[in-house]
């Protein structure tokens, strides 16, 4: 949204300066928007790069006071900063009158694409029955690692990334989705994501081809490392954080609906009117040796082109505790207490007390919290964060290590109550991989280190690119080369992990 007001800002200051001459790209770091300007209301009018209709001239009424040309952008756009609609179409020219009011800047651009750099033309192939746009993965490792300042990483010798995959559906009112893998630098703070794959299509990908690309560049970083100016930069894999369809299509496995879909352990589920798994101590575990060996065939649908990598395809895929935790055995629990058994069902007036007891520590909730606590009427709309307050543990940095086999003493009991509790049925796969989480957290620090929640918070904001139906894969990669010229935009950077 920042891009979008700061683009929109940008485009009226040049529309109204109209101008004949092309940038001179010396001036590039003159157009940095200042980070002052208050919001601008978004607009469902704005019209995308891709149009090229010319628009009415447009002049200022009277020449205004010669100022340098950063405080004149910023002056302009607070401003016009109305809320009102812009577009990209290219001002005319011809005229000589139209020079006038340029403020003593006749190097400005006509048109915001020269100012934002944007691409004419991108390459779109066809791969597992979706649109597909590769970004390589060696530039965008370099591009992005540019971005620290040279005091965080001074004597760095290595990268350590990681990757995410999940489809993102663009519209309330069409089967069209996005499946883009994404990819982070996570031994920096802040993090930073990015997109290395886009995929855009009515459905998911039909197969693997889409990952056939990035795996081979992965590849030889992974063996070679990538080249910055006079030094190499070893690159190594942290994890590829998935939910469990998503981890389950990658990886070339049955869904974790079927009876041999948990991808940590070989139990065969249980059908309970839904498929269960009631073994929870002594389960035998999978191994990166048993995966690629397909040991257990009922496991696999097909070879993952992650079985090319010299990694561990069981380890670095580990079990996202936001989807599965927070929002899978979270979620179920409160719909339980809420419209469940009426022997485990809270009465009305508990619900209605619980709820005012959480609003009651609305205030009083620091602002280091993502969200305030709201009321249990609200729970089908919660967020992953509002559920993630019954795993301190696993979670902290500072207890997890220490004390991750007295945390999966709890989860076991966890699980073991639950099925007393609730009954069989309750055993599903999102409840059985909680035996597996505190395996994941020794194999990589706490759950934060590798969960998806700054991927879900960048997948928000390549949907917000998209500004209309036509071409949205287009309009996402013109952006993306818009954010690598002369826009930078820092808000990509979380600070978890």
């Amino acid at each position: 949204m920042e891009y979008r007001r700061n683009w929109a800002a940008a485009n009226r200051t040049l529309r109204n300066a109209n101008v004949t001459m092309p940038l001179n790209h010396e001036d590039d770091d003159l157009f940095e928007l200042s980070p002052h300007t208050s919001p601008l209301r978004n607009s469902d009018n704005e019209s995308d790069l891709e149009q090229d209709e010319p628009s009415p001239k447009c002049a200022r009424t009277s020449p205004q006071p010669s100022l340098p040309l950063h405080d004149d952008v910023d002056s302009d756009v607070i401003e016009r900063n109305d809320g009102s609609s812009s577009n990209s179409e290219d001002v005319n020219v011809n005229d000589d009158s139209l020079c006038e009011g340029t403020n003593g800047h006749p190097d400005l651009p006509a048109c915001a694409r020269t100012l934002l750099h944007t691409s004419r033309s991108i390459s779109i192939q066809k791969k597992s029955g979706m649109e597909y746009v590769y970004f390589p993965l060696a530039a965008q490792l370099l591009h992005h690692f540019k971005r620290y300042p040279a005091e965080t990483v001074r004597g760095m010798d290595t990268l350590e990334i990681s990757l995410n995959v999940d489809g993102l559906p663009l519209f309330k009112s069409s089967s069209t989705n996005l499946w883009p893998v994404l990819c982070a630098i996570v031994n920096v703070k802040p993090i930073i994501v990015f997109p290395v794959v886009l995929t855009c299509g009515s459905s998911k990908p039909k197969d693997l081809e889409f990952l056939e690309e990035l795996i081979n560049d992965l590849d030889n970083i992974l063996k070679d490392g990538v080249q910055d100016g006079d030094r190499v930069l070893s690159v190594s894999l942290r994890c590829v954080v998935c939910d469990a369809p998503a981890r389950a299509l990658v990886k070339g496995t049955k869904l974790c609906s079927g009876y041999f879909g948990c991808d940590k352990c070989a139990q065969k589920g249980l059908w309970v009117g839904r498929v269960t798994y009631p073994q929870i101590k002594n389960v035998e575990l999978r191994t990166d040796a048993s995966f690629r060996q397909q040991v257990n065939e009922e496991h696999h649908h097909c070879v993952s082109p992650f079985c090319n990598l010299p990694v561990d395809v069981v380890k670095k895929f580990p079990i996202d505790y936001m989807h599965q935790l927070c929002l899978g055995v979270m979620r179920k629990l409160i719909l339980a207490w809420m419209r469940g058994k009426r022997d485990v069902r809270m009465s009305a007036g508990h619900v209605e007390a619980v709820s005012k007891k959480l609003v009651e520590l609305k205030p009083f909730v620091p602002t280091v919290f993502a969200r305030k606590p709201r009321g249990l009427a609200e729970s089908d709309r919660w967020k992953a964060t509002e559920f993630s307050v019954a795993s301190s543990i696993l979670v902290s940095p500072a207890l997890a290590q220490s004390h991750k086999d007295y945390a999966k003493q709890l989860m076991e009991y966890f699980v073991e109550q639950g099925k007393l509790l609730y009954g069989d049925e309750f055993l599903v796969y999102n409840v059985h991989s909680m035996i597996h989480l505190a395996d994941v957290v020794g194999e990589f620090g706490s759950l934060d280190a590798c969960s998806s929640f700054p991927f879900e918070n960048y997948m928000q904001k390549l949907k917000r690119l998209v500004r209309s139906g036509r071409n949205p894969i287009a309009q996402i990669a013109k952006r993306m080369s818009e954010y690598s010229g002369t826009v930078e935009d820092t808000r990509q950077c979380f600070p978890v992990g």
